[in-house]
């Protein structure tokens, strides 16, 4: 496609980002406007290798950008960098630039080094037609221009490290703490069926092999996947988690293994683990391409947690991801882990927001172990988060607070409901806890942590009507 104006082609670089790119933009057009040229390329240097970046001017094709050729082809860039000055070449000047760049070499060209404090960072090849040559007096001020672009390329290209390396840093902090409280909740759950499930998720944890995690919806398959990346070899590595449920199943391939726009999930999860939530959704391009990976030397250990025995997946990767399988038990099977989980809940709650602290009176834990707990862990949570906001007592007695009148979750046909199913009834379920309550600190906005205009765009959005309607729904329930 060709460009005929003077706007500017943006190139997909690492570096030329932020106000990087906005930088070497407002630098063309300064110079367009200094010096006449008809057409300007700008490559970057890595190593021995130029790489086309940054188009502007007239007769550009934007099918140039990105495409890359060895120094050592290019004689005219080779020379501006080995002298470190720009130069001149005329239209019969052969090879200023490598053949492969397809770029054509019939005008007056002027090559700028950009020259940084650590040495060449790229090139500047301004051309132009007819018999306009290039005067002493543009080429000192270019090459000026070409010395404070190779400086601010190269401390963008710091800039950006430095950034990534923090960021790393602070999400593995996060990451390693989100470890140790998934590891403080699996240890809380003593039942049989739970201690024989540890036991063997520690054992493969000292693996490298993939691992499926299995387990209705809230019963917890990403604490247990975080529990075995602590208790593993990699626990100083990366935990990244990619939710297939929550992307286009036309994305899953790029966002997994990248694509020339930007990185990837599993170069994030390099040396750690690389978490796939409802795996069963995965699209069948990525599940062949995730094939691949796991029958090479990975330096990324994959779990995939599912709803399903994953029986639906491509066989060769369902074999691959089931050789070592784990199996959730739902919580209403082991209902002597509940007191376990609501303390160590509560005392979590507690350290993060330092309200508190919170008790369980006899009759409260007498209720919790009576429901049949649909939502599993996810829901008793839930109840356990809108118990300490609702109650003015320290300890949580469920007779007291709306929470126990909220009717139970209802699953779906096999025992799974969509996403939109489970919203619409989980905000069914506070509404007719706070009464149709919306504002306030007993609102229904505020136990859903949304903002209370958000709260009725959805509520209409999913059927559910406004307040007002809801409240006589409600009341007419009572009587």
């Amino acid at each position: 496609m060709a460009v005929s104006d003077r706007s500017t082609v943006t190139p997909q670089s690492p570096i030329l980002a932020g106000r990087l790119e906005s930088l070497l933009d407002d630098t063309l057009s300064a110079l367009e406007n200094l010096i006449a040229w008809d057409r300007a390329v700008l490559f970057e240097l890595r190593g021995e290798t130029l790489t086309v970046a940054k188009l502007a001017g007239e007769e550009t094709n934007a099918a140039w950008l990105g495409r890359s050729g060895l120094l050592g082809d290019s004689a005219g860039c080779q020379e501006a960098c080995t002298k470190g000055f720009p130069v001149v070449f005329d239209p019969k000047s052969s090879q200023v630039c490598a053949a492969s760049f397809g770029l054509p070499e019939d005008q007056h060209s002027l090559v700028v080094p950009l020259v940084g404090p650590n040495g060449i960072q790229g090139v500047l090849l301004l051309e132009r037609g007819g018999d306009a040559g290039w005067s002493t007096g543009m080429i000192e001020l270019l090459d000026v221009f070409g010395r404070l672009l190779g400086s601010a390329m190269e401390y963008g290209e710091e800039s950006l490290r430095s950034g990534a390396a923090r960021d790393r840093a602070e999400a593995r902090t996060r990451l390693l703490e989100n470890g140790a409280d998934a590891v403080q909740r699996i240890e809380a759950q003593t039942s049989a069926a739970m201690l024989f499930l540890r036991e063997h998720a520690e054992r493969l944890a000292t693996g490298s092999a993939p691992i499926a995690i299995a387990g209705e919806a809230g019963s917890g398959k990403e604490v247990l996947a975080r529990a075995i990346h602590t208790w593993s070899e990699r626990s100083d590595g990366p935990f990244v988690v990619f939710a297939c449920a929550a992307h286009a199943a036309a994305e899953h391939t790029a966002l997994l293994f990248g694509s020339g726009t930007g990185g990837s999930c599993l170069g994030l999860a390099e040396g750690g683990t690389l978490y796939l939530d409802d795996a069963e959704r995965l699209s069948s391009e990525a599940q062949t391409a995730l094939l691949g990976h796991l029958g090479r030397d990975s330096k990324v250990r994959v779990i995939a947690g599912s709803q399903t025995d994953l029986s639906s997946l491509d066989e060769s990767l369902y074999f691959a991801l089931a050789a070592f399988s784990l199996k959730i038990p739902p919580l209403r099977s082991r209902k002597e882990d509940i007191r376990f989980i609501a303390q160590t809940y509560l005392h979590e709650l507690e350290n993060e927001t330092g309200d508190g602290p919170w008790e369980l009176a006899p009759r409260a834990v007498e209720w919790l172990e009576g429901q049949e707990w649909p939502g599993n862990v996810r829901e008793l949570v839930n109840v356990l988060d809108r118990a300490t906001i609702l109650s003015a007592d320290p300890v949580l007695d469920f007779g007291k607070v709306p929470t126990a009148g909220v009717p139970p979750l209802q699953r779906g046909d096999q025992g799974i409901s969509s996403l939109r199913e489970m919203e619409k009834r989980h905000i069914d379920r506070v509404l007719r806890a706070t009464n149709g309550q919306i504002y306030g600190p007993y609102g229904a906005a505020k136990l859903l942590d949304i903002n209370p205009n958000t709260l009725r765009s959805r509520m209409k959005k999913l059927g559910l009507g406004g307040a007002r309607s809801f409240r006589r729904s409600v009341s007419a329930s009572v009587e």
